[in-house]
């Protein structure tokens, strides 16, 4: 069964991050605006939760991929091979032509801007990306550490695309979730629980400590999936552990915008898991208004990765750097570059990520041809 409103929020999530980096890359800081009024610090205001954008996809993750472990191990299914085969496929068919697209836009738009952007000058605006201190890489060791996922651990992010950073925590708790669950899951054999919790103990030893504490909120939301399949499956997914998850949510979000939250995150990821069992339990709605939600979740992962070299390349090679006061010019070309990321994007999506299926199921015939041969 497809979960058309958590389709929705990662498409949200995706189009927030987004939002929120076009803004700095296009205008000035809120502390520079010349003219404030009420319609540009809503504008401020709306498009500045990227980074929880990206917490609500920790929880979403933990909630889906966490959940998926859970049935294939309670049904006696579990397969890592086939679970590695549905992972990789799944990641590595945006991963790589965004990698690819990434190098090309890199280099094109540096020519462009004689290296201004690339160098790290525009970090402190842009809040992402190359920085003075780690300046655009577009070498061949940084293309193959995020090819593993080892950027943040032992490469930096490829390029322009900062946003990477969150993949490889992505990879490592979809590693690190099934070995925990196979090494305490009573179905698996003893020899089994052993070589799962070493190569867990293992992962864990070589991951930094911030990683390994952000997986919480992965862990928040693998929790929230928890409740569903528990006998306080009705309580979880009851209307008033709604609202008040859903007032919660908001209000960690409003204290941190203007008074600071202490640990925001994961707050943010606590209150959000605990809508998660009332969205996924809420099958209703119109099938237009199905569609478009899942068009948005198909397609958030594309524009994750796609937007910000993208981004970057039209605000350094091709806008030479330019920032706007917030007024009609600004909006206008503001509206303009999100409708041509969108396009670019889907497009990329059309090429690739919507063919994950196809390719899972040539990828999964081919092995299995493979061992009947052997």
């Amino acid at each position: 069964m497809r979960l058309d409103k958590l389709d929705l929020v990662r498409g949200a999530a995706a189009l927030a991050v987004l939002l929120g980096h076009l803004r700095a890359f296009l205008f000035v800081e809120h502390s520079a605006v010349t003219t404030r009024n009420l319609l540009t610090d809503a504008f401020y205001g709306l498009t500045g939760f990227g980074h929880q954008a990206v917490v609500v996809f920790f929880v979403l993750s933990g909630f889906l991929i966490g959940g998926a472990v859970h049935e294939r191990f309670q049904a006696n299914r579990w397969s890592f091979g086939d679970y590695a085969l549905r992972r990789m496929t799944r990641l590595w068919l945006v991963l790589l032509p965004a990698l690819v697209l990434t190098l090309v836009w890199d280099l094109v738009g540096g020519a462009l801007s004689g290296g201004a952007g690339y160098d790290g000058r525009f970090f402190e605006r842009n809040h992402s990306g190359p920085s003075s201190v780690n300046p655009v890489d577009n070498g061949v060791l940084a293309f193959l550490g995020n090819v593993f996922f080892l950027q943040t651990i032992v490469a930096p992010t490829f390029g322009t695309n900062g946003p990477l950073w969150s993949l490889a925590n992505e990879f490592w708790y979809y590693l690190m979730f099934p070995l925990g669950f196979a090494a305490v899951h009573g179905m698996t054999p003893v020899r089994g629980r052993v070589l799962c919790l070493v190569l867990l103990v293992a992962a864990g030893t070589c991951l930094p400590v911030n990683m390994l504490i952000s997986g919480v909120m992965w862990l928040a939301g693998y929790a929230a999936y928890a409740i569903t399949r528990s006998r306080f499956a009705t309580l979880g997914a009851s209307v008033p552990v709604f609202w008040g998850a859903l007032l919660a949510l908001g209000g960690a979000l409003l204290w941190n915008r203007w008074r600071g939250l202490s640990g925001a995150d994961y707050w943010i990821a606590l209150a959000f898991a605990a809508t998660l069992p009332r969205l996924a339990a809420d099958t209703g709605g119109t099938a237009w208004w199905r569609r478009l939600a899942r068009y948005f979740g198909n397609t958030s992962y594309t524009l994750y990765l796609f937007h910000f070299p993208f981004l970057a390349f039209l605000s350094f090679g091709v806008l030479q750097g330019r920032q706007w006061q917030p007024g009609v010019a600004g909006f206008a070309v503001y509206a303009g570059v999100m409708v041509l990321t969108l396009a670019g994007s889907h497009l990329v999506w059309w090429l690739f990520e919507r063919r994950t299926e196809e390719v899972r199921r040539g990828l999964s015939g081919w092995l299995a041809a493979r061992r009947q041969s052997a």
